[in-house]
């Protein structure tokens, strides 16, 4: 033991002198800070001192000869006012915190890190320490034992073992520290080793991680019951035992009905003898297999992860005395309440420590819990795969394990079931343990030392959360309303000396500032809103519930049968739906650490109040819009003339979906928007696709159609030979109808989720070849049915191995299914004007309330010229499919001005093409003022109904001449804008385009560079939510003049399609004479 003490020692002083010479400061020590800060007081008060790192600047000089003096007395009295103003630096903040941040946290530059309770920062100065260590020593497996190296011995484990429970003040003759692959390896470690039986009962906490809540389930496999508990005064219920002697003491509520009814019978009243029992001195004996006494289990954390809430830890005497009391609340329907103690038994404390331990580790030698769970890179940051559970020795006995590995035996064998495990650690280890992590959690111990321990720690994040806290509550609309809603225990923040506990069984708030945001109207704003907006800004923190049900639950207010519902509803961890009913369904949690500074909390409450603290009353509705096109830099309206000038500018097209597109002069219409346009998509191996924002390379794919040739084509960096991908549908070898299994690269159905779906086969028409095997796949959380596609020779093979090297991901192309009248050939999808209307029919989105589709500007008025369907019951379908994979919406239009004007806000100084890309427009509209789309209701833009084999030049040419041959023909109002010489497609606005990140991201390598342009979007584009830029359009049927109707028709026997060009005509519909057109 002395040598270990020497080793710890001796590693610890070494990294000190290697980093002492990094800081230019001198560490305050514990017994300084009182001193320091009631000095700092008494300079403030004579206003001699200022705040570091102050947002004022100082006065300007103006360098004029002759008037130096007189400036340099104007420049002293200015910083003697400019102090007066400051408030004085919070008692515990170290004012050292820049030079660390400039010497150790580089990276942290220009950034703010606010998610202390995922994980700390690691100091850059340790972990170069810890990696020239370790490139300076041969360290081999510890189950060696060659000779040859003496530092492979296990050295590192010893020290790291003893510093971790120092760190926890716990005894090494008293506890036994093992070490795990995290503090969730060392709950369950627990879960399934404890001597459950019969009668056993788990109680935990409500505001505990879900690494806890697992523990029930292995619980229960051995007959143990479970329940959620909750902390609630004492002086409540008469009759119940204080957890310190005092007169506000806290007993144990169950949460729900159900809870109670499972314990009813283990929780009937103890007797003295019962009690004395659980009380007796431990040991062995406690927990033999003979011993037929209930071993029950409570746990709980430290520090809540949620709401930094730390709990008690007289606690835990309590509970291990039996001196808790259970309280039961009336069943349904009845007011019978019920108070008793504990179950009678032998009562275990487990810990969750992990939170805790990164400012106030718990104290072992004044609170003995049972078990204690950490986390390493909570602490300082790194290692990430290493943790530890403190346990009693004498509560060992309590755990059994079921499962040896590695070096946990002393002897086992193979032809019988014999083995002895090793005493102590060693037995609970198993495999090869990750001995070149130790040497970091030596050096990250020591990390903390040199910072003045974890005290030092803890009263400098909590002087950073309580700044935070106070501005937070300070923050008021323009009526009074407050802009923040906080939770936990931040009173505690704001007014440490205060005695007075502001929840039961509570003694403090560690440096976690959780919260919601309210508008002036009281409504909840989204936390994913916050979260994106803040990491645009630079600001990392986390949102939701933080794997903390229960105390999420609490806080919001939810009740058990809500948070079913808004799973029934769709809402799961890590999704969008922030807001279900008016509620939120998780909050923001911002939380602190020894890197944090006093500057981290100024910028976030300067985020909060630019984009939600609400100065002026909202505008009367008649006003709104006015208001919000003063605020988007543009005139209200669009005149006639304005409309009338609008053209296409360009056209875009994107072939496989998150893929580059291409811009053609022409381009023919499809069933839904513009030809092919996001017709394939990449999948993985479990049939989901690839999305740009997982996969960047994405964007370096170049995709483009050649319609002549009938192939689609793709090209990327590095990849010398361009792949072809005949548009026709490629037939499946009937091999693919046996299934098969899961492998991308197999002729089987692919896996969706992990469930096997089999191949479904596409209506024949009686003239086609035999359609191909369709899949359901997942594309953005809805499903799809595609067809694998083929390139060249090599058919799908030859494609997927093209993307997949491409990517550096194995994935397939597959091509979507579409409704039973889409024909499975490039003929088909090229198909008379009627047939489009049918397909369109079928891609209609649900509930949309009106159908997509060219058809009835081509002129059909009835039977569609293709068996089986009709534009009646084409139009309207509830049970369609969509015809492409786009995420919403057929068409993306955007105005060229729109453009400009975003374009010169960012000041970007990208071609105009390029910036164009990032928002991945269908249509860009010339002519119109910037954000006039906003108001649009729909679209009727002039085509050209082409033969087949129109090539884009052709296309083009013949638009260009249809409309001059209109010439002064236009018609005079928006409801009979066509000629019979040039039909009219007709566009319907189905809303606004949401907008997230991607956008920021470089079009052509896929890698986001910076927040813009989306941060400068959210600063004038932003409403109840939602970032939008671009309006989504839909194909209308629209009814013709009947002798177009006629020559349309006819023009559809032979085989025409509809183009739209560059340069056509676009007339603009407002909502009213949309209405009216419709009529």
């Amino acid at each position: 033991m002395q040598l270990l003490d020497s080793l710890c020692r001796a590693m610890a002083t070494l990294t000190t002198l290697t980093s002492a010479r990094l800081l230019s400061e001198p560490t305050v020590q514990p017994d300084q800070r009182e001193s320091a800060a009631q000095e700092a007081s008494m300079l403030d008060v004579l206003g001699e001192s200022s705040a570091p790192g102050a947002a004022v600047e100082p006065p300007t000089q103006s360098h004029v000869p002759g008037q130096q003096q007189q400036e340099e007395q104007q420049q002293q009295e200015g910083q003697q006012q400019q102090a007066s103003r400051q408030p004085a630096v919070p008692v515990g903040y170290n004012e050292g915190v820049d030079v660390l941040r400039q010497q150790e946290f580089c990276r942290l530059a220009g950034r703010v890190y606010a998610d202390y309770a995922g994980t700390a920062p690691f100091s850059e100065v340790m972990l170069a320490e810890v990696f020239q260590g370790l490139s300076g020593s041969l360290l081999g497996n510890p189950h060696s034992e060659a000779g040859w190296a003496p530092e492979d011995k296990g050295s590192a484990a010893a020290a790291a073992r003893l510093l971790t429970l120092r760190m926890c003040n716990a005894d090494p003759e008293r506890y036994t520290c093992i070490f795990t692959s995290g503090a969730t390896a060392a709950l369950k470690l627990v879960g399934e080793s404890y001597c459950w039986r019969e009668g056993s009962t788990f109680l935990y906490l409500r505001d505990n991680h879900t690494s806890v809540l697992g523990i029930r389930q292995l619980a229960a496999q051995h007959g143990a019951a479970s329940a959620a508990v909750e902390l609630t005064a004492a002086s409540q219920h008469p009759g119940s035992i204080s957890t310190d002697g005092s007169h506000d003491g806290c007993q144990l509520a169950l949460c729900g009905q159900a809870a109670a009814a499972r314990l009813e019978a283990a929780a009937a009243p103890a007797g003295e003898g019962a009690v004395a029992a659980a009380a007796a001195p431990r040991g062995s004996e406690g927990c033999s297999h003979t011993d037929q006494q209930p071993q029950h289990l409570f746990a709980y954390p430290a520090e809540s992860n949620l709401s930094g809430v730390r709990y008690d830890p007289s606690l835990i005497a309590a509970v291990q005395q039996g001196c808790m009391q259970l309280h039961y609340g009336g069943s349904s329907g009845t007011s019978s309440i019920t108070t008793s103690s504990l179950p009678a038994g032998r009562w275990r404390v487990l810990v969750d420590a992990a939170k805790a331990c990164g400012s106030v580790p718990p104290d072992l030698s004044q609170h003995a819990a049972d078990f204690v769970a950490l986390s390493f890179y909570k602490m300082f940051g790194y290692p990430t795969g290493l943790g530890a559970l403190l346990v009693r020795n004498d509560a060992l006995p309590c755990l059994r394990r079921r499962y040896f590995g590695g070096g946990t035996v002393e002897v086992s064998l193979a032809d019988e079931p014999f083995h002895s495990m090793r005493p102590g650690p060693a037995g609970w280890e198993d495999g090869t343990p990750p001995f070149l992590d130790f040497p970091a959690v030596i050096a990250g111990l020591a990390f903390i030392d040199r910072l003045g321990g974890f005290p030092a720690v803890a009263a400098h994040a909590g002087a950073v959360a309580a700044s935070l806290a106070q501005q937070l509550t300070s923050l008021r609309h323009w009526n009074g309303a407050p802009v923040c809603m906080l939770y936990g225990s931040y009173e505690a923040l704001l007014q440490p000396q205060s005695a007075a506990r502001q929840q039961p069984g509570v003694v403090g708030q560690g440096p976690v500032v959780a919260f919601n945001l309210l508008r002036a109207d009281g409504s909840c704003v989204g936390y994913r809103e916050v979260e994106k907006l803040a990491s645009l800004s630079g600001i990392l923190l986390r949102t939701g519930c933080c794997c903390n049900p229960g105390a999420c639950a609490a806080a919001l207010g939810l009740t058990a049968e809500e948070m079913k519902a808004n799973y029934a509803a769709g809402h799961m961890c890590w999704d969008d739906q922030d807001v279900i009913n008016g509620r939120p369904t998780g909050l923001v949690r911002t939380s602190f650490g020894y890197a944090s500074s006093l500057a981290d909390a100024a910028a976030i409450v300067a985020l909060v109040a630019r984009y939600w603290q609400e100065s002026t009353p909202p505008p009367p509705p008649s006003e709104l819009l006015p208001a919000q096109a003063a605020a988007a830099g543009r005139a209200v309206g669009t005149s006639r003339e304005q409309a009338a000038e609008a053209r296409i500018a360009g056209l875009w097209v994107y072939p496989i979906k998150s893929c580059r597109g291409f811009s053609p002069p022409a381009w023919p219409l499809g069933p839904a928007g513009l030809l092919y346009d996001r017709c394939w998509v990449l999948v993985d191996s479990s049939g989901s696709a690839l999305r740009l924002k997982q996969h960047p390379a994405l964007a370096s794919v170049q995709t483009s159609i050649d319609l002549e040739r009938g192939c689609l084509l793709a090209s990327a960096p590095g990849e010398a030979r361009q792949l072809e991908v005949p548009l026709t549908s490629v037939a499946v070898p009937s091999s693919a109808a046996s299934g098969g299994s899961a492998d991308i690269g197999s002729i089987g159905s692919i896996s969706v989720h992990g469930q096997h779906s089999g191949p479904v086969y596409v209506k024949q028409q009686p003239t086609q070849q035999p359609a191909a095997a369709a899949y359901s796949i997942r594309v953005c959380r809805r499903s799809a049915r595609a067809e694998r596609a083929g390139g060249g020779a090599g058919g799908e093979e030859e494609a997927a191995a093209w993307f997949s090297r491409v990517l550096g991901v194995p994935c397939r192309l597959m091509r979507l299914v579409e409704g039973a009248g889409r024909q499975g050939s490039e003929a088909a999808a090229v198909a008379p004007a009627a047939a489009a209307a049918a397909a369109a029919g079928a891609g209609a989105r649900a509930g949309a309330g009106t159908a997509a589709g060219v058809g009835a500007a081509a002129g059909i008025d009835g039977q569609s010229g293709v068996e089986g369907f009709t534009a009646r019951n084409a139009v309207g379908s509830s049970t369609a499919e969509r015809q492409s994979f786009a995420n919403d919406g057929q068409l993306l239009v955007l105005t060229a001005a729109s453009l400009a004007d975003l374009q010169a806000r960012c000041r970007s100084d990208e071609a105009v093409a390029i910036f164009q890309q990032r928002f991945r427009p269908n249509i860009v509209i010339s002519g119109p003022t910037a954000y006039a789309e906003d108001e649009w209701a729909g679209l009727h833009i002039s085509a050209v109904l082409a033969p087949a084999g129109t090539t884009e030049a052709g296309a083009m040419a013949a638009g260009t001449a249809a409309a001059a041959a209109a010439g002064s023909g236009r018609a005079s109002s928006a409801g009979d804008a066509t000629t019979a010489a040039q039909p009219t497609v007709v566009l319907a606005s189905v809303g606004a385009c949401p907008r997230c990140d991607m956008v920021c991201a470089d079009p052509f390598t896929g890698r986001r560079a910076g927040p813009e342009p989306l941060l400068t979007l959210a600063s004038y584009r932003r409403s109840r939510g939602r970032i939008s830029f671009g309006q989504l359009m839909e194909q209308q049927p629209q009814q013709q003049p009947s002798d177009q109707q006629q020559q349309q028709r006819e023009a559809s026997k032979e085989g025409t399609r509809l183009w739209l060009a560059v340069g056509a005509s676009v007339r603009p519909i407002t909502t009213d004479l949309w209405n009216r057109s419709l009529v």
